[in-house]
């Protein structure tokens, strides 16, 4: 468990500075330069997530809650809209970017989905964790952003990518 803790503070503090302490950023970047403190966010958001992968699989299971009835359907109605959302997120599309913040609504069904399913103590850190840091993004989000519009082809090929980054997900999971 201490290795599953050590990763979500690994990678939650960088992603967290910009909004809590926005001004101990400013002075990071400027005491180390632009480039030299975005590498070391990767890395450190890196290792943090490695971290949160080796910890999680070998923290033990305490359960908290058996899985909540419907468990499966709920999870996998969720992950496909989930998808979508992330791969909007970094993707040139019309329709994902008018819901302003798809990577944080995504990242907020990805985790409701798994805590849904997942009952015990090393889940409710990981997906509560996210999902508490989704809902934070979304509370200090910008709600005014414009959206370009894209063309059709681009839109299209976000929804084919978007269901194969689904489908090679779920593969993943059955191994």
């Amino acid at each position: 468990m201490t290795l599953l803790l050590i990763g979500l503070s690994l990678f939650f503090v960088p992603h967290m500075l910009s909004s809590i302490a926005p001004t101990l950023r400013a002075n990071v970047i400027t005491k180390l330069g632009e480039i030299p403190y975005k590498i070391a966010y990767s890395v450190m958001a890196a290792a943090g997530l490695a971290l949160i992968i080796i910890g999680y699989k070998t923290a033990p299971y305490i359960w908290l809650w058996a899985p909540l009835p419907g468990s499966p359907f709920v999870t996998h109605g969720l992950m496909l809209p989930a998808a979508l959302l992330l791969v909007a997120a970094n993707f040139p599309t019309s329709w994902g970017k008018k819901v302003k913040h798809p990577m944080m609504i995504g990242t907020l069904l990805w985790a409701v989905a798994h805590l849904w399913t997942n009952g015990h103590v090393k889940a409710v850190l990981v997906f509560g964790g996210f999902g508490l840091y989704a809902v934070w993004m979304l509370i200090k989000a910008d709600w005014q952003k414009a959206v370009a519009p894209q063309a059709i082809w681009k839109n299209l090929t976000w929804i084919i990518v978007s269901v194969l980054a689904y489908g090679v997900i779920r593969m993943l999971h059955t191994l």
